[in-house]
This record gives structure tokens, sequence and C-alpha cells, in this order.
């Protein structure tokens, strides 16, 4: 999740040959043309440069997205990001630094009416967000002066709290869909110092990290040997280059829909599908304590001999 440019978000434009676009699914992984739910145009992808456009548009032609990223194959976006809803409304507008959201935020219902005002900081370890203003759907400002109760509601997610100088503090509660679980968590200057999320089956887990990320059972450094061991590809790469792999990691660890996101050649990318459907089980992310599917991009550096 930087100041609006409010025009028509129907683009009908002519894309120069050097861009390159991605077809994505619900969860922005890779998919085929026929079956992507949205697709992102890289700008100038081939061109060597600091910084390329990212624009990602819904499957009817829609903006949805647009941003500057430092990395022309994953989003590592530096300034103004401004998101719309596929009516052509304006989401959300907030500004990065170094690929983390750092600097003023603003958010709006679909309908157009103000949603929140505020301003994330970075301090090496968490984004956090910093709320001035909050208005419920019915226009009624909850938050003035960074103080107040907010509720946020998405599509699978309904949680409520207390905020105090702008930061969540004391007891929020919440309720999330698929999977199915409702919380209770305590933070303190926006800091969360402990949760416990219980599920359909009674369930408690307890948790201090709103997220955890899927990993290898033995870190990352040791796959990454795995890899090397096993990456045994048909033919020697004729040139240096890096394959970069799509994939989601179960709730069981195990990984799943195994993809190309960026790759070299069909020889080296059959390779390295390979090696990695071979792999053990990974730890899956934890979502406030609870496992989940989560996405995951890997890149394999590939030297020639």
């Amino acid at each position: 999740m930087r100041y609006i440019a409010f025009f028509c978000l129907f683009f009908f434009q002519l894309a120069s040959a050097q861009d390159k676009t991605f077809y994505l699914d619900d969860n922005l992984m890779p998919a085929s043309k026929e079956a992507a739910t949205f697709y992102r145009v890289v700008k100038d992808y081939e061109k060597e440069q600091p910084t390329y456009t990212f624009q990602l548009f819904y499957k009817t032609g829609k903006l949805k997205q647009e941003a500057i990223s430092t990395n022309r194959d994953v989003e590592k976006f530096e300034g103004q990001l401004l998101a719309y809803y596929d009516n052509t409304q304006i989401e959300k507008t907030e500004m990065y630094r170094n690929g983390k959201k750092d600097g003023v935020c603003k958010t709006w219902y679909p309908n157009g009416s103000k949603h929140l005002e505020g301003f994330y900081t970075y301090d090496g370890k968490q984004e956090l967000l910093h709320v001035t203003k909050f208005w419920d759907p019915k226009k009624i400002m909850t938050v003035s002066e960074g103080n107040g109760v907010c509720e946020f509601v998405t599509e699978n997610l309904t949680e409520k709290g207390p905020v105090v100088n702008g930061l969540r503090d004391g007891n929020w509660t919440g309720n999330h869909v698929g999977p199915d679980y409702s919380f209770t968590e305590d933070y303190e200057k926006g800091v969360l110092k402990g949760g416990v999320s219980t599920d359909t089956d009674n369930k408690k887990y307890l948790y201090v990290e709103l997220e955890v990320k899927p990993e290898p059972q033995d870190g990352l450094n040791k796959f990454y040997e795995y890899i090397g061991k096993n990456f045994k590809p048909a033919k020697k790469p004729e040139k240096d280059g890096k394959i970069i792999l799509a994939f989601i990691v179960n709730k069981q660890g195990t990984l799943e829909d195994i993809s190309i996101y960026k790759g070299l050649d069909a020889d080296l990318d059959a390779e390295a599908i390979r090696v990695l459907s071979k792999c053990d089980k990974w730890k899956p992310a934890l979502q406030r304590g609870v496992p989940v599917r989560a996405k995951y991009m890997l890149p394999i550096s590939i030297q020639k001999p």
C-alpha cells in the first residue's frame, strides 16, 4: 500500500517494442493470457536504466496500479504509487523509499469518499502506519488528529481497535475469511506485543508477528546449495543470466504451481522447474500464527562455464 492525477483510466496506448507484458492471476502469479485476471506492463523493459514504470491493469484494460520500480523483474518501488478500483475511482496513494512504504498515504472508498489520511515510517524492520484521520463508510470521522477508533474492512479481513497519537494502541480484534479465524491482539505505540488467533475448530495460535514468510527448512543458503548440486541441464548454458521461478508454498509446506516468471531458454527453465519440484517441504507462511498458502518468487543465477 504521493499525489494524485484524476484522469480517465481507460488506457488505449501503443506498446513499445521494448515493453514487456506479464499475465497474472488473482495472487499476481504467472498465468496464461486466457486465464489471467491482471496483466502488468513494464515500460522499456529491454533497456538498461535505473528505474522502470510498472503499470498493472485489470483484464478489462483499466489501470489498477502505477509505480516506478528500481528492479525491472520484481516490485521494488520508489516514489509515488497510485492505485485504482475497477470502477476507475482512486483507491490509494502511497510513497515508497527503497522498496518500503515510507511517507504520506491516502485511501478512498470505492464511491470516492475519503477513507484514511496518514503516513508510513520504516525503521529498518517494519512499515508503521500512522493514522491522522479516518472515516467510516457513512462518512463519519472516527479518528481526528491521530486519536479515535479505526475499523478496517476488506474482502477477507475485518479488524477494529483504538488509535492513540496516530498508532495502534491497546486491544484490537477482528476476523479473517479464507482461512477462517478470529483474533485478538495487543499493541503499544504501534508495535504488536502479542496476539492469539482461534480457528473454526477452536484451535488457538499464539503469535508476535502478523506475518511470517515461507522458507526452506534449513534456510535459503542451504537451499541454494541444493539447487547448485542438483541443477544439471542437458546442455551447458551459453550465457550468464537469471531465472526467476514463481510458486505457491501451501499450508503443509509443499511447493505447488511452479512456473517460470522470467526464463533464459527452454532447457534451463525446464531444469530449474525439475529441481525445485524435487525439493523437500518448506516451512509454511504464517498469518497471525495460522499456516496459510503464500506466493514466492525465487531467483536462480546462471553462469556459463
